[in-house]
């Protein structure tokens, strides 16, 4: 029975940032979820992977039923290995008729097993690790850039064995690739980490709405910013103005006082002016994702 994984209060950071990359992040996945891990270079999908594989030291806690396996993970290039030996050291209990169901989803021959790893070319090695990762069924597979060495039909074999399982993540910036079979979407943005129920179509249309929604809000805030200067300036020049012109002693302590109340409200209004930028929100556009060679081409979850 599937469970599910918890990532709850996570924090990390490379010893050369300032900022944390991940900052008390929480997030529930479930272990049968076709998760397409999106987001541009540089926010951390990798990190992430590398977070739920136990190689970096973070804050807070990862749990999960399952031990993640990732891809890819390539055979010493110096030792000779047939496909089929490849397969059997992390499945040793696999059996030939199961390597060659799975191959047969992966548009490769049975014979394929028999020869040198290291001769096949770079997408059928692809396809023979990914069998790997699904052979056992006891693992949590973590699937990251599966399409450097797939051509466009290698791409949509890939895309629809992987549409036959359930349970992985995968990063990919290929769009027609992912929209092949994840179900949910997990978007790592500029200041949020988003989980999502649907394909990268959805994503991007709840975002578009999301981004929409947020410029009307920053429009709203920049008007209040404004108004505000503007009122700071106004008390500020009043303040002075009577402070300069008076000349009677009497006058400039009473003048004195006034600015000093002015001085106290410029500095609340700038204190409102500084409340008011920090619920600015950037919006950015949608993560640079590809398309195949040859297109022409959130619902939120609750945690």
């Amino acid at each position: 029975m599937s469970g599910n994984i918890l990532v709850k209060d996570m924090s990390f950071k490379y010893p050369s940032m300032i900022s944390p990359l991940f900052h008390n992040v929480s997030i529930k996945i479930h272990e049968d979820w076709k998760l397409g891990l999106i987001g541009r270079n540089g926010r951390g999908k990798t990190t992430l992977l590398k977070i739920l594989l136990d190689e970096l030291e973070y804050e807070g806690t990862v749990q999960a039923s399952l031990p993640f396996k990732y891809f890819p993970v390539y055979p010493d290039p110096h030792i000779s290995i047939t496909a089929e030996q490849v397969l059997l050291q992390e499945n040793p209990m696999a059996e030939r008729w199961e390597m060659e169901l799975e191959l047969s989803y992966m548009d490769l021959s049975p014979h394929i097993l028999d020869r040198d790893f290291h001769l096949l070319s770079g997408g059928e090695q692809t396809k023979i690790l990914l069998v790997g990762l699904f052979l056992n069924e006891n693992s949590f597979p973590l699937i990251d850039e599966p399409t450097n060495n797939l051509d466009v039909h290698g791409r949509k074999v890939v895309g629809e064995f992987l549409s036959r399982k359930k349970g992985f993540i995968v990063i990919s910036h290929d769009q027609h690739f992912l929209n092949q079979f994840v179900d949910h979407v997990l978007a790592i943005n500029k200041a949020s980490i988003d989980v999502l129920k649907g394909n990268i179509n959805t994503w991007q249309q709840e975002k578009q709405n999301a981004d929409k929604l947020t410029v009307e809000a920053n429009q709203k805030l920049f008007k209040e910013i404004n108004r505000l200067d503007a009122v700071s300036k106004r008390v500020g020049e009043w303040g002075q103005k009577r402070e300069n012109s008076s000349k009677d002693a009497a006058e400039r302590r009473l003048a004195a006082k006034q600015m000093k109340r002015s001085k106290a409200i410029k500095k609340r209004t700038e204190e409102k002016i500084r409340e008011k930028q920090q619920l600015i929100h950037n919006v950015e556009e949608i993560a640079d994702l590809k398309m195949n060679v040859d297109q022409l081409t959130k619902q939120i979850l609750s945690l």
